[in-house]
């Protein structure tokens, strides 16, 4: 639907949010990952996950660690939809 579409862009602002608030000194991301689940159901989103990721490993992190890589990924149904995309970041 057209409000769909609207909307679906907020999964990589969500995404944006977490990446930059990480880069401010935010090292603990759950935080960051429950406000912005938060968020995007409270626009309609159904949240499959939200998670980071070490890009070494692809094991999920709970504590960054300045000077590593980090994938941070995301999937959400929108209406019917299943979106996804990820973000790799360096600290």
């Amino acid at each position: 639907s057209q409000e769909e579409r609207t909307l679906a862009p907020s999964l990589y602002r969500a995404m944006t949010y977490v990446e930059q608030q990480i880069k401010n000194g935010v090292f603990d991301p759950a935080l960051l990952i429950k406000h912005q689940q938060d968020e995007l159901e409270a626009k309609g989103f159904k949240n499959d996950y939200l998670s980071v990721y070490s890009l070494d490993n692809l094991q999920p992190v709970s504590q960054l660690k300045p000077g590593n890589k980090y994938v941070l990924a995301i999937a959400a149904y929108l209406g019917k939809t299943r979106l996804i995309d990820n973000l790799i970041f360096e600290i």
